[in-house]
C-alpha cells in the first residue's frame, strides 16, 4: 500500500497521502459495514479538491466514477487512482475494526433520502424565510436579528474563521432559549455543549473541537475559563499546558491541544467579558422591554392554551446542515471585500478584528446559499452583494457602538435629528 496516514485517525475524519502523486484522500463520516467501508472521499491535490463523493468503497460503478473525476483533476491515471481507493478502503476497514472508541457525537452518513432531503431545501428561493420561520416555531418570540445571527454562527463552524458571539442580557429574560432553539436545527456534531461541567473538561474531554462551536451557557467569571476562550478565539484551537504526577508520583510536564477552527457562542448576564475576549466576540443583545415581554408571554400563553401549532419538522434542517458539512463546499470568497473595507472606519481599533467577524457572516451566508451561487475558477463559492444585505443588519446591533464611537459631532447631531423625526427611537444610525 503506497498511502501513508496524516496526522490522527477518527471516524469522523481519517485522511492518508500518496507520496508518489501528492494526492491526499481522506474519509470522513466512516463506517465499516457487512458490505464494507462507506463514508464520504475527498481528494485534494496540490491544494485543490479534485474529487469528493460519498460511496461505499466496495461499489464498485461509484468506485471507478470518482476515480476518474480525481484523476482527470490531478492528471494522473484512472486505474492508479482505483488503486489507491483500495488501498484506503482496506486501511479504514483495518482502522475501524481494530478501533475501541466511541467518538462522542458521531453520526452515520446520511442516507440517500436525507440527501434529496438536504437539497431540496437548500435549492429553495425563500430558504432563508424557511430558516427563520421554523425559529419562530420552537417559541421564539420576535428576537429575529439575534436568532438569525445566531444560526449564521453556527453555520460559520465550516469557515476557517467562525463567528464568535456573547449573548448577554439580564437573568430570566429569554438568552439561553433562543440559543437552545436555534441549536435545534443542527446535528451534534456541530457544536459542544458545556454547562454545569468543570471547566477543565474542555482539556480533558475526548471530544473534538475542529470545526465546531463551543457553546457555553450562563458563562461565570473565571480566570482558567477566560484563559481558555481567549486561547481558543486567538489562536482557533485550545491549548493548555500543565504539570501532573505519573504513576511514580513524580511531577511531568504535558503539553494538551484541542484542534480548531473552533467558534465560540456564550450566554452571560454580565455587560462585558474579560477585556481580551470582549473584542473577540460580537455581542448580541437579548431584549428586555415590555414589547418583548408582552411578546413572549403572549407566545407562552398560546402554547397553554392549546392553540399552538404541531412542533415543525426538523429533520430537512438538520439534514441540510450535515450535507453541508459532507458535501458542501466550505471556500468562499468575497470579491467585493477590498471596497467594502474601503467604506469601515479605521477606529476604534478593536475593528481590526471586527472585519473578520463581518467577512465570515457574509461568507457563513453565502455557504448557506451555494446551491444558488456561481464558483469561481477553484470551484470556490462566489459571494454575492445579496449575502451582504442578508448580514448587514444582524450585524449592525453589535458594531453599531463601536461606530458611534468614532463619530464626529456634526455627525451626532445629524443622527439626533433622525432620531426626533423617528419619534426619540433608541436606536443609532450608522454608515456600516
Amino acid at each position: 500500500m503506497t498511502l501513508t496516514p496524516v496526522g490522527e485517525l477518527s471516524k469522523k475524519n481519517m485522511t492518508f497521502k500518496d507520496d508518489a502523486t501528492d494526492l491526499e484522500i481522506g474519509l470522513s463520516g466512516s463506517e465499516l459495514t457487512s458490505a464494507g467501508v462507506k463514508g464520504v472521499v475527498t481528494a485534494v491535490h496540490k491544494g485543490t479538491r479534485v474529487g469528493r463523493d460519498h460511496l461505499l468503497l466496495a461499489g464498485r460503478d461509484k468506485r471507478h466514477r470518482l476515480a476518474k473525476e480525481i484523476a482527470t483533476g490531478a492528471d494522473l491515471h484512472a486505474g492508479y487512482v482505483e488503486s489507491l481507493l483500495l488501498d484506503l478502503e482496506d486501511a479504514a476497514a483495518e482502522w475501524l475494526a481494530s478501533s475501541t472508541s466511541s467518538e462522542q457525537d458521531f453520526e452515520p452518513p446520511l442516507t440517500e433520502e436525507e440527501e434529496q432531503m438536504a437539497r431540496a431545501l437548500l435549492s429553495k428561493a425563500d430558504l432563508w424565510a424557511r430558516v427563520d420561520s421554523v425559529i419562530g416555531s420552537l417559541g421564539v418570540a420576535g428576537e429575529r436579528e439575534a436568532r438569525q445571527l445566531l444560526y449564521l454562527l453556527l453555520t460559520s463552524r465550516l469557515l476557517p474563521k467562525p463567528i464568535s458571539s456573547a449573548v448577554k442580557g439580564p437573568s430570566s429574560v429569554g438568552k439561553s432559549y433562543v440559543v437552545s432553539s436555534v441549536i435545534q436545527l443542527f446535528p451534534k456534531s456541530a457544536y459542544y455543549e458545556l454547562t454545569s461541567a468543570s471547566e477543565r473538561a474542555l482539556i480533558y474531554t475526548e471530544a473534538e473541537f475542529k470545526h465546531r462551536i463551543l457553546v457555553i451557557f450562563e458563562a461565570h467569571e473565571s480566570e482558567f475559563l477566560e484563559m481558555l476562550v481567549r486561547t481558543l478565539l486567538s489562536e482557533g484551537r485550545i491549548i493548555y499546558d500543565t504539570v501532573e504526577r505519573d504513576g511514580q508520583g513524580r511531577l511531568v510536564a504535558r503539553h494538551l491541544e484541542k484542534e480548531g477552527p473552533t467558534g465560540l457562542l456564550v450566554t452571560t448576564t454580565r455587560a462585558s467579558l474579560h477585556p481580551e475576549n470582549e473584542t473577540r466576540v460580537l455581542s448580541v443583545f437579548v431584549r428586555d422591554d415590555p414589547a418583548q415581554t408582552r411578546a413572549v408571554m403572549d407566545i407562552t400563553a398560546h402554547h397553554f392554551s392549546g392553540n399552538g401549532v404541531q412542533p415543525p419538522d426538523l429533520r430537512p434542517f438538520i439534514a441540510a446542515q450535515r450535507w453541508l458539512h459532507d458535501y458542501g463546499t466550505h471556500e468562499v470568497v468575497v470579491p467585493f471585500a477590498e471596497a467594502l473595507a474601503e467604506l469601515l472606519p479605521e477606529k476604534p481599533v478593536r475593528w481590526r478584528r471586527d472585519i473578520t467577524q463581518v467577512f465570515s457572516t457574509i461568507q457563513a451566508y453565502a455557504l448557506l446559499h451555494q446551491l444558488q451561487r456561481e464558483r469561481d475558477g477553484q470551484r470556490r463559492v462566489i459571494a454575492t452583494l445579496e449575502d451582504y444585505e442578508a448580514a448587514r443588519p444582524l450585524l449592525e446591533p453589535s458594531l453599531a457602538p463601536s461606530l458611534a464611537d468614532n463619530l464626529t459631532m456634526a455627525q451626532r447631531k445629524a443622527i439626533e435629528s433622525v432620531r426626533a423625526l423617528c419619534g426619540g427611537s433608541d436606536g443609532l444610525a450608522t454608515t456600516f
